[in-house]
């Protein structure tokens, strides 16, 4: 089977939010640029390739603000400062699983997972720390119901 795009429709891509243990708040989603169909698996689901991008942003408490940073960022592991791992330092406070309609009958469900989270010292250019995120994404397609 030749790939093929598949259009979509987007039922929620709301943001989720995670509280670390140092009291900043890290709002992500995954935004879902383009659906291509590869082929069918044996029970008649769709195989699709989401290309995506993960988006993060951060609510950082005020005793961590510091200086502005202007340098480019580089990472190396002299700039880390802290690490905070999930489950246990990085809590869920709300979260989406975004969902997405395929104009060929399904849902696409993902729930994005921050599974570590470094703070460095360098700061942004508003003062806050930086913070790098590795997070993993889980991916369910299901059959749209039918009323």
């Amino acid at each position: 089977m030749p790939q093929e795009d598949v259009d979509f429709k987007i039922i929620n891509e709301n943001w989720s939010y995670f509280k670390l243990k140092d009291g900043t708040i890290i709002r992500g989603r995954v935004v879902v640029r383009k659906i291509v169909k590869r082929g069918v698996d044996k029970l008649g689901y769709p195989l699709y390739d989401i290309n995506y991008t993960n988006v993060f942003s951060a609510k950082v408490p005020e005793d961590l603000l510091r200086e502005p940073g202007r340098e480019p960022i580089t990472l190396t592991k002299e700039d880390i400062e802290c690490e905070f791992n999930y489950p246990n330092e990085v809590e869920v406070v709300k979260e989406n699983i975004q969902r997405y309609e395929t104009e060929d009958g399904y849902i696409i469900e993902i729930k994005l997972v921050p599974l570590k989270v470094l703070r460095l010292k360098k700061a942004n250019r508003f003062g806050e720390p930086i913070y790098v995120i590795h997070s993993q994404v889980l991916v369910n397609v299901r059959r749209q119901e039918q009323n």
